[in-house]
């Protein structure tokens, strides 16, 4: 059973920064490992950007799905996370995560952005009902 702790913002910040913190969409979630983990909704641009990174696996619609959840990701234990580049930026993010991370943040997706998580798992459910 995975425990994760999904909290608006660190309890240590003051009521006007987790004010401007909520009013910015940023949100905190802190994995297994204790690691707090940042989230912010990426804007349009960050998804091109993701594509480019990707190259010709952007095309692999499975792949894009499951990586997309990274450009959510805005800072670990309050240090700046880069959006990813290329490819092995992507891989070295998601290594850092390992599975802890990555499932405390698809769990913090879930809860604060449900709609992005929805067309995202509909796509997944699309794509397994496809004849092989």
């Amino acid at each position: 059973m995975m425990t994760v702790k999904i909290h608006d913002t660190n309890s240590s910040q003051s009521a006007s920064a987790q004010v401007i913190a909520k009013t910015a969409g940023h949100f905190n979630v802190t994995d297994k490992r204790g690691r707090v983990l940042t989230i912010k909704r990426p804007n349009l641009l960050k998804q091109f950007d993701l594509l480019e990174a990707l190259g010709d696996l952007a095309e692999n619609v499975t792949y894009r799905i499951y990586v997309t959840p990274i450009i959510y990701l805005t800072a670990i234990d309050g240090e700046n996370i880069d959006p990813p580049l290329n490819r092995s930026e992507i891989k070295a993010l998601i290594q850092r995560l390992d599975t802890d991370g990555f499932e405390a943040l698809t769990a913090a997706i879930k809860e604060h952005f449900p709609t992005d998580t929805e067309s995202r798992e509909t796509k997944v459910k699309k794509l397994a009902e496809l004849p092989a």
